[in-house]
């Protein structure tokens, strides 16, 4: 139940073997794009009709290990459902 529902596995040509990166939600993910004007945010959609925006340059907290409080593998907005979708 803790585990999320929907992940995004970005790769690196230079790293082999595994991804370089995961963003996770907790709605199973339907597609996903890197952002055309901004290659550092990453926009997915889900089953339930949400929207979602990931910004790969959050980092946790060097300081106490801590994430802050946007941390990059979670979504950094999420989209209103609209009673007739999008």
């Amino acid at each position: 139940m803790d585990e999320p529902d929907g992940l995004i596995d970005i790769f690196s040509v230079s790293l082999q073997g595994r991804p370089e990166l995961t963003l996770n939600c907790q709605y199973e993910i339907t597609k996903a794009m890197f952002n055309p004007h901004n290659p550092n945010i990453v926009i997915g959609s889900t089953m339930s009709g949400y929207l979602l925006e990931w910004d790969i340059r959050a980092k946790k907290d060097p300081i106490s290990g801590n994430a802050e409080r946007k941390n990059r593998s979670q979504p950094i907005q999420k989209s209103c459902l609209a009673a007739n979708g999008h």
